[in-house]
C-alpha cells in the first residue's frame, strides 16, 4: 500500500469508536497546551553503539515511508532498545522532530500506557480506553511540529493488536517506532517489521 492509499486509509476508518469523535472540539484542560518542545527520551551515547550505526538510517527510512507504527523486531537481549536510544539520540536524526516521546509498554492495551505517560499528564475520565484515547487524538492536535513516539519493549501479541487496533495510533499523525520480542507474522503489516539479529543487519524488509 502507498503512502497516498495509506492517507486515505486513515482517513476514511468510519465506524471505528476513535474515528467517529476524533474532531469534536478541544477539551479544556489539555496537557497539550503547555507541553514544551523537546526530546523526552532516555539519554545514550552514540559512542556505544557497536556494529549497529547502520539500523538508524534503516528506521529513519521506515518511518519516512510510513503513516502506520514501524516495528522493530528480536529476541530479547539483542539490542532492540539501543539501537531505539541510539536513533532519538541522534542529532543528524533526532533534529527532525519537535518531540521525541518514550513510553515503555506494560499495560495488556499498549494505550494505557500512552495516556499514562508522565510527560503527559493525562487525566484519564472513563475505564473506556477506545473514548479516552480519542479524547488523548483530540487532545494532541495542540502539539505543532513533527513527532516521534517511541514504545520499548513489547512482548505480547495482544499489545501489538492494541497498538494496531482502528488505525487509533496513526489518527496521532506522529512517527511511531515500536520495539517487540513478540514475532509478527500478520501479513498486513509483516513489512512494517525491521528484524534485528545478534551482530548482524537484516532490516531488510521494508
Amino acid at each position: 500500500m502507498d503512502k497516498i492509499t495509506q492517507e486515505i486509509d486513515v482517513k476514511n476508518l468510519k465506524g471505528s469508536p476513535v474515528s467517529q469523535i476524533v474532531n469534536i472540539g478541544v477539551n479544556e484542560g489539555n496537557p497539550f497546551n503547555t507541553l514544551k518542545k523537546g526530546n523526552y527520551a532516555p539519554v545514550y551515547s552514540l559512542k556505544d553503539v557497536v556494529d549497529r550505526v547502520g539500523f538508524l538510517s534503516d528506521i529513519d527510512s521506515a518511518l519516512k515511508e510510513e503513516l502506520l507504527p514501524v516495528y522493530l523486531h528480536s529476541i530479547g537481549g539483542v539490542g532492540k532498545t539501543t539501537i531505539a536510544q541510539a536513533y532519538c539520540n541522534s542529532t543528524e536524526y533526532a533534529q527532525k522532530y519537535d518531540y521525541i516521546f518514550w513510553v515503555d509498554a506494560s499495560n495488556e492495551d499498549v494505550r494505557k500506557d500512552v495516556l499514562n505517560y508522565d510527560i503527559f499528564s493525562f487525566k484519564e475520565d472513563s475505564e473506556n480506553p477506545d473514548n479516552e484515547f480519542a479524547r488523548f487524538v483530540r487532545q494532541s492536535r495542540e502539539l505543532s511540529g513533527n513527532v516521534l513516539l517511541v514504545i520499548d519493549n513489547v512482548q505480547q501479541i495482544e499489545q501489538i493488536q492494541s497498538i494496531e487496533k482502528d488505525c487509533s495510533l496513526s489518527l496521532l499523525r506522529w512517527n511511531v517506532l515500536v520495539t517487540s520480542r513478540e514475532s509478527i507474522n500478520d501479513n498486513t503489516f509483516k513489512k512494517r517489521v525491521g528484524e534485528v539479529s545478534d551482530c548482524k543487519r537484516h532490516f531488510c524488509v521494508f
